[in-house]
């Protein structure tokens, strides 16, 4: 049976900007990656009003999402060492949950994400690049990639020699052929202009 937190929710009452004081833009956009690819799986409620939930990455991590003093914090079994993008994609699953008036369950308290959550980790095991070597195994290109030191001198300098109309013109061009591109365009005008705004609406 699902849990009702709507009087406690605090999730309800975040804002764009909450979410990039806790998580910074790039983990937001590669969270939000997460979520749209659906790689949050059976996602729960805690009795404290947290959020856990199995994400599909390099592996499959227990992730806990919860609030300590009214702020952010999270815990996950991914081997990165900071606020990663399996948090972010839980607490936006949620989010969207809620929109779509579907209920979420209370956690069983023997959940075994729970135990894998509770182990020690040693601080050896952390990894603070795992981030970017994890997004190079989760997402391959649909092309052969070229080769990093001809793009790295030819397309900042092609970039420079186009006008304002030409950069928008080829923004417009790519948003139209590319729905990802446009969403981390959207993504990106919202968390740097989007001030305030609240993430969950009634």
């Amino acid at each position: 049976m699902a849990q009702k937190n709507q009087k406690t929710d605090r999730f309800r009452d975040l804002t764009w900007d909450d979410l990039h004081a806790w998580a910074g833009s790039t983990i937001i956009s590669r969270g939000q990656g997460y979520q749209r690819g659906r790689q949050v799986q059976d996602l729960a409620r805690t009795p404290e009003g947290g959020l856990i939930a199995w994400v599909r990455g390099t592996e499959r991590y227990a992730t806990l999402v919860d609030f300590e003093e009214r702020e952010l914090v999270s815990a996950c079994t991914c081997p990165y060492g900071g606020t990663c993008k399996h948090a972010v994609a839980v607490v936006l699953e949620y989010l969207e949950l809620l929109k779509q008036n579907r209920g979420v369950p209370e956690v069983d308290e023997k959940d075994r994400r729970l135990a894998l959550l509770e182990e020690p980790v040693g601080e050896d095991e952390w990894d603070e690049d795992v981030e970017d070597d994890e997004e190079e195994e989760d997402f391959e290109p649909p092309h052969p990639a070229r080769p990093k030191k001809s793009t790295e001198q030819t397309l900042p300098s092609f970039l420079e020699k186009q006008t304002k109309d030409q950069l928008l013109d080829l923004f417009k061009d790519l948003t139209g052929r590319f729905p990802a591109v446009r969403a981390t365009l959207q993504d990106r005008d919202t968390l740097e202009g989007g001030t305030l705004k609240k993430l969950f609406r009634l």
